[in-house]
């Protein structure tokens, strides 16, 4: 057994143990991109496509689909990988927003990868926003623009009341308190999802994948920054049966069979790569 496999097991031992000391310090020194040896034994493909079950494909998906992790924490996933939200808790790792944990609750163990692009466009244009709203620089024009665009999208009617409502709304904002603009983001994008299952006549909840699905409470993205948002392209294991969430053109996967394809790194995060495990 490869050393790299090896030490994932002892991390995984020492977390089901609570060691979680210990297993912190595995698992923030384990390499970011596969050793070479264990990459020439065992094949990784950026198709997510081959991963779909065939009784869940969708007739209308293209046959070569990319693997994207939107992350709001682009330094620490590349120092440190992409880890799991239950591992993140375990070891009350700060500020883990980001590193790769999924937040439907549908697999706390893996870590969430979208095989649309435009569904990952959504989330990083969604997390832009909430980071220039952190940082002061997003108005509540910005805000309502991102929403009426949505709005205009999904909605079907101009004359719809919610666009007035918006408006009204609006006014009452303090354009310096990033947390009610914020919830104000929130509200109306729910809004507009809700308006969406009601039209659908179903009791479920629609996302489409043109919009982000904000979940989270202002405390959890406060920490955002610009500078840290980006789209990263993995590979996976071949062979590995990941969770699939069609509603959600999700797939999701244990930590140890992703890695980040670093073919289609952008510059600068080939530099943050260089500076913490050096050049391939």
């Amino acid at each position: 057994m490869l050393i790299y496999q090896k030490l994932i097991k002892l991390a995984q031992k020492l977390d089901d143990k609570q060691q979680y000391d210990l297993a912190d310090k595995i698992w923030k020194n384990r390499p970011l991109m596969l050793p070479l040896e264990n990459q020439e034994r065992t094949k990784y493909v950026e198709n997510a496509f081959g991963f779909i079950p065939p009784e869940e494909l969708d007739p209308y998906l293209e046959s070569d689909l990319p693997l994207i992790h939107v992350t709001g924490n682009l330094p620490s996933v590349l120092e440190h990988g992409l880890l799991s939200r239950n591992l993140l808790k375990k070891i009350n790792y700060p500020n883990n927003l980001g590193l790769g944990g999924q937040v439907l609750g549908q697999n706390p163990k893996q870590v969430s990868t979208t095989y649309s692009e435009e569904k990952a466009d959504a989330i990083f244009s969604a997390l832009m926003l909430i980071a220039n709203i952190n940082i002061g620089k997003a108005k509540i024009n910005d805000i309502l623009d991102y929403l009426d665009a949505l709005a205009d999208r999904y909605l079907y009617d101009e004359e719809d009341p919610l666009y007035e409502e918006m408006e009204t709304e609006a006014l009452k904002i303090d354009e310096n308190d990033p947390r009610e603009k914020y919830n104000f983001l929130q509200k109306y994008e729910n809004e507009i999802i809700s308006w969406l299952g009601e039209s659908y006549d179903t009791p479920e909840r629609i996302i489409p994948f043109g919009i982000a699905g904000l979940a989270a409470n202002y405390d959890s993205v406060k920490h955002l920054k610009p500078e840290n948002i980006e789209k990263l392209y993995l590979k996976a294991k071949e062979g590995t049966q990941p969770g699939h969430y069609p509603t959600e053109a999700e797939l999701t996967f244990y930590p140890q069979d992703l890695y980040i394809d670093d073919d289609r790194l952008l510059p600068h995060e080939r530099e943050l790569l260089q500076k913490y495990i050096g050049d391939k």
